[in-house]
């Protein structure tokens, strides 16, 4: 199953911006609800676990340059996976 970039939040309701980032991203759900968000820096080390609700921005400026791998769960069910690219 894959999902572009911009298919991501037609197909679950989730706004990550800005891609690629330099200072960080900014996190949005469409309808609310909490929602886990997981951050894996370029090495696979976990550097966020949090449950959002809302828009939140998620500072990364203190991390390497590279491909970081984003999850999104509701509830207990994994709704996206999704890579970011910091400069």
């Amino acid at each position: 199953l894959g999902t572009s970039v911009n298919d991501l939040p037609a197909a679950s309701g989730i706004s990550t911006y800005p891609n690629p980032f330099t200072e960080g991203i900014t996190v949005r759900t469409d309808d609310g609800l909490p929602m886990r968000v997981i951050l894996y820096d370029p090495q696979g080390k976990l550097i966020h676990d949090k449950v959002l609700t809302g828009e939140t921005h998620i500072v990364l400026s203190g991390h390497a340059q590279g491909a970081y791998t984003a999850f999104f769960w509701k509830e207990a069910e994994r709704i996206h996976r999704f890579t970011l690219t910091k400069q």
